[in-house]
């Protein structure tokens, strides 16, 4: 072997070394503190580790989240790189500050834009890294918080909005990260921990006087006040912390949920069977005729038929839904049905999800509910000149 080829494979070997050294892909990332009921932004090392000074050193960051409009957002805490870190004995976190703000863009109103950059002077340096470490970097305050910090989000780079949306008015808030050099990064999010709610403390159920519920709900908690839900048989529903059901018929025993949220909008779910002891097989309401067919027997409601018509009726199944809500109808034949969805606040979220004539007085209609987050909702119907209502819960 000569003296020429042993060099070259001892440069290459050195630059592979060197290469394997660097971090070469790393990928944003948020988690809601509980304790400081603040969100810490990281980064995750994917790929390479940083031991040497070059490679620790941080050279250019730029770090957006998305909050919806009117939302406040403050740096709270800084954490890394650290000043005049070379040798390890650095004790002063860098400084990221808020670099770029855009507000309401008239392609995306419902948000707004915060990048979010370190400043670097001086220089600053992150301790030895390696491939999995999860580093954090600063904290930030975001007030208020709704639907438990799920539309709190890091930008995507590729389907966020660009420089050249209307609105943005030429911001680039794309993100990224350089490190030990001018190479890119970033290579992505990680998926976003967000706010837990541990409300319910217990459910006590008696049946000593028909059906008592009880709910006992934490007393400490910074993210009162809470809103309460009973869902259950028969198409069941309250809004009150305990609920009392006197003198209870036969469809009125099985499972209950308990749903409550926080002023967050997180929200606490728990079950409660409550079975029918006496075995009652009378009705609390006399009924001349039942009809109870394949499509609306599973129904949150199931449509009853009495000798006098009835009609402007709806149902829901499965409620709560995950992925598709059935809605059962009863009205008259040519009937005109409109129905709209709206959120816990009455806002329409998605209109016109019906939009049809009754070809028969029983219509079973499915509906996609996979683009709604979690939470409460309402199925608002119009038919025959009625206003008829009805709430449903998505858990995803």
């Amino acid at each position: 072997m000569t003296l020429r080829y042993v060099i070259v494979v001892i440069a290459a070997i050195c630059t592979f070394k060197s290469a394997e050294a660097q971090i070469s892909k790393i990928n944003y990332q948020i988690k809601f503190n509980e304790q400081a009921n603040l969100f810490d932004c990281y980064f995750v090392v994917k790929e390479g580790q940083a031991i040497d000074l070059k490679d620790r050193a941080q050279f250019n960051a730029q770090y957006t989240i998305i909050v919806p409009t009117g939302t406040t957002l403050e740096i709270e805490k800084n954490y890394n790189p650290i000043q005049s870190n070379q040798r390890y004995t650095g004790n002063k976190p860098t400084q990221w500050v808020v670099s770029n703000v855009v507000r309401k863009p008239e392609s995306n109103p419902g948000y707004d834009y915060f990048s979010i950059a370190p400043s670097l002077a001086p220089a600053a340096f992150y301790n030895d890294l390696k491939s999995g470490e999860e580093v954090k970097l600063f904290s930030i305050k975001v007030y208020p918080i709704t639907e438990c910090g799920a539309n709190i989000k890091i930008f995507q780079n590729g389907r966020d909005l660009n420089s050249g949306a209307r609105g943005m008015f030429g911001g680039d808030f794309s993100n990224g990260f350089t490190m030990g050099g001018i190479e890119q990064k970033y290579g992505g999010n990680e998926e976003r921990i967000t706010p837990k709610a541990n409300i319910i403390q217990d459910v006590k159920a008696s049946q000593t006087k028909g059906i008592r519920l009880e709910s006992q709900l934490v007393s400490d908690s910074p993210y009162a006040p809470f809103s309460t839900q009973w869902f259950g048989p028969a198409s069941f529903y309250s809004e009150a912390a305990n609920v009392s059901i006197a003198n209870p018929s036969k469809d009125q025993y099985g499972t209950y949920k308990l749903v409550v949220t926080d002023a967050r909008g997180c929200q606490d779910v728990k079950d409660v069977s409550i079975i029918n002891i006496a075995q009652d097989t009378k009705a609390s309401v006399p009924v001349q005729a039942v009809e109870i067919n394949e499509n609306t027997k599973n129904s949150t409601q199931a449509i009853l038929k009495l000798n006098s018509e009835v009609v402007g009726k709806i149902g829901l199944y499965p409620n709560p839904a995950t992925t598709n809500l059935i809605v059962s109808i009863t009205g008259n034949k040519g009937s005109k049905v409109q129905a709209d969805i709206l959120d816990i606040n009455g806002r329409v979220t998605n209109s016109n999800v019906i939009n049809q004539t009754m070809s028969n007085k029983d219509e079973i209609v499915e509906l996609s509910v996979n683009h709604l987050l979690s939470g409460i909702y309402t199925l608002s119907v119009k038919m025959d000149g009625k206003d008829l209502s009805k709430k449903f819960m998505v858990l995803k």
